[in-house]
């Protein structure tokens, strides 16, 4: 819901209901393995899912708040987290974020009760939201309560001002006393009687509910785009609906009164719920997780602060966040490992998984990944080349004899010997099932870092320096080995060696590839 300035926004939604948001990850032997696959966590919403007035809430689009949802499901996931969260966000901002060829118009970016999300913020963030939504494997959307409680007041009270004998200075002082005081009740009674005073009573109910009702249109027409978006960027994502919950359920429309009029605002929550569960064209491609229990603070119209006492009765508590978290993870597909020889709170589990649900690594058969095993050239080369997009090869001339035309490494050892990325082992050799040594799997992964542009081809060899073996690192391999241990990609051993020519186990290979994947976002 709405992080919003002008407190009249809930107007709307009394009148027209009448009518009708990086934690660490955990270790491996914390998470429980049917969640192995969500390895990076995507927020998207509005103040709920940026945990408003949470513990630790920032008053920034797109940052971290400790006590919100969105942290609790990374924590419990051990999930890297991108928090994209945004105060005031309605489906247009979003919309316009990810589908590249609809902007937003002026009616629907009007300077209404949501206004304040700048069109500039959108642009300069655009990017991030982008990138967020692609490296994730899971996606959580909570979005809607601001079209309701947003769009249709303030297009309604622009109709106020414009209309014939409207006396702007009592339409102002009302719009004051809500910025003052949160009581809504009052300051709603006192709107309704002064457009019946100049005979607009029944256009200004009849303007809120025609509002109301392109509010909602334009809602679903919005959600369709941007579940469409999020597939087109992200075709295997786990894409997660949240939906909504009536924060104004025990909302009086005046102080004292025991009518909790905010209950007529739920048959219209009901109804983007309907749309989100089952009348989306999407619907059944994504997981819709309903959420009708969240707990909310205390509402109390008397209070002079309408930042600090009211906004914050009307967002999730603590508890409402741990039941959103808890109501998302029962709905998460179980994803355990299928490979009986990587056991749940093995050291590389939670590596193994990321490499696996992202194809980057399959197991020697079904239900077996063979951890210990030495990883041989081929295998590092055609693991490069599915990071890389399995891309075309810049040229057809295979230079290594042992390298079948027909081998399902061909291909990858012939882009990777034209990109720059490998070499032979011998003048016309590539030596495809020997196994690869540590250094030689460190100097692969660099080259291709540099190709990618996500590295530095110079580097300092002054970390090598803490390793008793670093003497045994080839002159080759220095640069590439000082920048693994620089970006945490590689760890020396227990005994402060750092092995460099040592077999690189199909283990300790997953474990560099997710730390170098998710380094870059890479994969």
């Amino acid at each position: 819901m709405k992080h919003v300035r002008k407190p009249i926004a809930l107007l709307l939604a009394l009148v027209l209901a009448a009518s009708l948001l990086c934690l660490p990850a955990l270790a491996a032997d914390t998470v429980p393995a049917r969640y192995a696959r969500y390895r990076v966590y995507t927020c998207l919403g509005d103040s709920n899912a940026a945990g408003y007035a949470a513990e630790g809430y920032q008053d920034q689009p797109c940052t971290v708040t400790p006590g919100a949802y969105h942290s609790m499901v990374a924590g419990d996931l051990g999930a890297k987290l991108n928090a994209r969260g945004w105060g005031g966000f309605r489906s247009h901002e979003m919309r316009h974020l990810l589908d590249p060829d609809w902007e937003i118009t002026d009616w629907e970016y009007a300077d209404n009760c949501a206004g304040y999300v700048q069109y500039d913020d959108l642009e300069s963030r655009r990017d991030l939201y982008i990138q967020a939504v692609e490296e994730a494997d899971l996606i959580t959307v909570n979005i809607g309560s601001n079209d309701i409680l947003g769009n249709p007041l303030g297009q309604a009270m622009r109709e106020m001002y414009n209309t014939d004998g409207a006396d702007k200075a009592i339409l102002d002082a009302i719009k004051a006393e809500l910025q003052k005081t949160g009581d809504f009740g009052t300051a709603l009674l006192k709107l309704i009687g002064y457009a019946e005073s100049i005979g607009q009573g029944t256009k200004l109910l009849v303007s809120l509910a025609h509002y109301m009702n392109i509010a909602y249109q334009q809602f679903t027409e919005n959600w369709d785009a941007i579940v469409k978006n999020i597939y087109r960027l992200n075709p295997d994502v786990t894409l997660v609906a949240v939906g909504m919950h009536n924060a104004f359920a025990n909302t009086s429309l005046t102080v004292g009164s025991v009518i909790k009029t905010g209950k007529l605002l739920q048959p219209i929550m009901d109804k983007m719920n309907a749309w989100m569960k089952t009348g989306s064209a999407y619907a059944g491609q994504y997981i819709y997780c309903d959420v009708p229990d969240v707990e909310c603070g205390e509402l109390a119209f008397t209070q002079d602060d309408f930042w600090t006492a009211y906004l914050p009765a009307v967002h999730p508590t603590a508890a409402g966040h741990r039941y959103i978290t808890d109501r998302i993870l029962s709905v998460l597909p179980d994803t355990a490992l299928p490979f009986e020889d990587v056991p749940e709170g093995a050291w590389y589990y939670m590596d193994v998984a990321a490499c696996y649900y992202r194809s980057l690594m399959v197991g020697v058969a079904d239900t077996r990944f063979a951890p210990d095993l030495p990883l041989d050239r081929a295998i590092v080369a055609t693991i490069v080349h599915r990071i890389a997009g399995a891309p075309d090869a810049a040229g057809t001339n295979m230079p290594f004899r042992d390298v079948p035309a027909g081998a399902y490494y061909a291909q990858p050892v012939l882009w990777a010997y034209h990109a720059g990325v490998v070499n032979g082992c011998g003048a016309d050799t590539f030596c495809p099932t020997q196994a690869i040594s540590r250094q030689d799997l460190t100097v692969i992964l660099y080259r291709y870092a540099c190709l990618a542009g996500v590295a530095d081809a110079a580097q300092s060899e002054n970390v090598l320096s803490g390793f008793a073996d670093a003497d045994a690192v080839s002159d080759y391999a220095r640069a590439a080995l000082a920048w693994a241990v620089e970006n945490g990609i590689v760890y020396g051993r227990d005994d402060h060696r750092i092995d460099p020519q040592g077999t690189a186990t199909r283990a300790e290979c997953a474990a560099l590839l997710w730390r170098f994947v998710s380094q870059y976002s890479l994969a």
